[in-house]
């Protein structure tokens, strides 16, 4: 029907521009500081909701693929923004009235040292799962 058609054409627009913009901001995905991948967790949890959103009007087996290859890089950059998340929580507690001091001390350090073994892994596997979704097939042509 025409409202069909209008529909997936409009569809089609949509998950292009939010996928062009999604790839070019992640472009130099091992560079980007915390706050670009921080944009680019917003740009891909946009472009996966506008793709589920979508999904039925299009290719439902690329579809799978394509938005199961996003949720990963989404799972990756949700890790990451969690521990900056983290370091700023603990910098703002630790310039607040502390009961105890040194018992503070040593559990921000135990948390940061545990966010930074998180971060490493995650900026590790980051360029790999990012890759990968770059090389899902585009579901709505």
């Amino acid at each position: 029907t025409a409202y069909d058609e209008k529909l997936r054409d409009f569809g089609q627009r949509t998950l292009k521009r939010l996928h062009r913009k999604l790839v070019r901001t992640g472009a130099k995905i091992s560079g980007l500081a915390d706050a670009d991948l921080h944009a680019l967790r917003l740009r891909a949890k946009k472009q996966r909701y506008a793709g589920e959103f979508f999904r039925s009007i299009f290719d439902g087996k690329a579809a799978k693929s394509y938005l199961g290859a996003l949720g990963d890089v989404q799972d990756h950059l949700g890790v990451l923004n969690d521990s900056v998340t983290v370091r700023q929580l603990l910098t703002r507690l630790a310039h607040g009235k502390v009961i105890d001091r040194a018992a503070f001390e040593r559990g921000a350090a135990v948390v940061l040292g545990w966010c930074a073994a998180r971060v490493t892994t995650e900026i590790d596997r980051l360029p790999v799962t990012w890759a990968r979704f770059g090389e899902q097939r585009i579901f709505w042509k």
